[in-house]
């Protein structure tokens, strides 16, 4: 029976077949091109600041192309290393970032390397840029405002038992300062903690959400042992002023109600049943009432834990602010180019 194999060798021609046969399919980035990724340029070249490159030195590769790589990453949840290797190898990827067979690409150092540049600020800013450009296209509204928090799990961490007590209280321990290889793979910001009697390490990405688009507005990272309802005030602008706000019963208490007094805001936030006092029928129901608005929040944490956004690979707060910021900015831009799918 005759049956169809690989060839043992291709000419040029079927190289370019296969090429251009391949740039003819659709991918799933396709869709990331209704972004005007320009205008993400001038603020990328301002904070990287590479400076004056007539003295020669190894050119950079354009900064626009590295977010798209960075996004990309996210996207599919990647190492910097196999980011490098499926860039090279896929004709999709190639395309998404703007380049072609032949251009090379960017290795896992150069990836690496913009990152630390760029860092948790600079990324914040860039995801703070995108959402500017929501508002003036009428995405964001100004009507009704979620709040909530999802964990951000890391690598855990062995330490002795009096080593986490002094973490906990802002100390290095002896063991690992004297030996500076351990403490650059120790993560010391980090923290422990429960929920519903399952344990968590790591940290949190405490977010606003907008509760007619569910595009994330703001955001703040903290470690996963602070309570939902600290960094609330971080997340409130002057813009959420007299707006609705959706929360769950953890968002219950004086500090919250003064908060959202001060913004003239109204509180739609579950109530919240103990042992000694349960929660009556009528408060069950506007519980169920308030969660219909309240769980669209779920949706984004939902997606973010398909890009991977609920785990953390590398170390510090510092960078899983960045890595937060990339998620969440990532996140905004699918939700944005599906809003343009739908017309």
């Amino acid at each position: 029976m005759r049956v169809k194999t690989g060839s043992s060798q291709s000419n040029l021609f079927d190289i370019l077949k296969h090429a251009d046969s391949a740039s003819q399919r659709k991918s799933s980035l396709d869709r990331l091109d209704v972004i005007d990724w320009e205008t993400f340029r001038a603020l990328l070249e301002e904070r990287l600041s590479y400076g004056d490159q007539s003295k020669g030195g190894r050119i950079p590769w354009c900064p626009v192309l590295m977010l798209k790589v960075l996004v990309l990453q996210r996207f599919f949840d990647l190492s910097d290393q196999e980011t490098e290797f499926q860039i090279l190898d896929r004709f999709s990827f190639l395309r998404f970032v703007g380049l072609r067979p032949g251009d090379g690409s960017p290795d896992h150092a150069t990836i690496w390397s913009f990152k630390e540049r760029l860092g948790a600020e600079g990324m914040v800013a860039v995801f703070e840029l995108f959402n500017e450009q929501l508002r003036t296209q009428g995405l964001i509204a100004s009507c009704g405002k979620i709040i909530d928090a999802s964990f951000i799990e890391a690598p855990k961490q062995r330490n002795r038992r009096h080593e986490n007590e002094q973490i906990k209280r802002g100390e290095v321990p002896e063991r690992i300062a004297k030996r500076p290889r351990r403490a650059c793979q120790k993560d010391l910001d980090a923290r422990w903690t429960q929920k519903n009697h399952v344990s968590y390490f790591g940290y949190k990405n405490h977010v606003k959400v907008d509760a007619a688009s569910k595009f994330i507005e703001t955001f703040t990272v903290t470690n996963a042992a602070v309570h939902d309802s600290q960094p609330v005030g971080k997340l409130l602008r002057e813009s959420d002023r007299e707006a609705v706000l959706w929360a769950d019963s953890a968002y219950v208490g004086p500090f919250i109600a003064a908060l959202l007094k001060g913004f003239a805001m109204l509180a739609n936030i579950c109530e919240k049943g103990t042992a000694a006092r349960p929660l009556s029928r009528e408060q069950k129901r506007a519980n169920r009432q308030k969660s219909r608005i309240r769980s669209r929040v779920e949706h984004a944490f939902g997606r973010i834990a398909q890009f991977g956004g609920d785990r953390f690979r590398r170390i510090g707060q510092r960078r899983c602010r960045f890595e937060t910021a990339l998620t969440n900015l990532t996140y905004n831009l699918d939700r944005y180019a599906m809003f343009h799918a739908r017309g």
